[in-house]
């Protein structure tokens, strides 16, 4: 194939490194992490109450593995830590010291039924 356009690979690769770089992806991995911290939410609290940050942050870098950065997906954790997702206090007698998080909503339901 590439007798077939000259056999000129170094005159391509050195017009490719002149074309400016015009992609900006970072609204798209914004987006990509809002759906993996989502997902990461979603799954874990289905079964459980509370939940290690690690868990949560460990299945949001898988659903967004390619997708987003770790910059994203933990500046919208962050984000989302005061209103879905609220911090638990740090856990005092654990080795690792994990902080833990449970979800709002379903505390807020129990707390409307009693």
């Amino acid at each position: 194939m590439a007798v077939s356009f000259g056999n000129q690979p170094e005159t391509i690769v050195a017009q490719a490194r002149q074309r400016p770089q015009t992609q900006n992806r970072a609204p798209e991995q914004e987006a990509r992490a809002k759906e993996a911290v989502t997902y990461a939410r979603s799954s874990n609290f289905e079964r459980e109450a509370v939940i290690d940050e690690r868990t949560l942050m460990r299945d949001a870098l898988r659903r967004g593995m390619g997708e987003t950065t770790f910059a994203h997906v933990r500046a919208e954790f962050d984000s989302r830590h005061k209103g879905e997702i609220s911090g638990s206090s740090r856990v005092k007698n654990n080795a690792d010291k994990a902080e833990r998080f449970h979800n709002t909503r379903p505390i807020a339901n129990e707390r409307a039924n009693v």
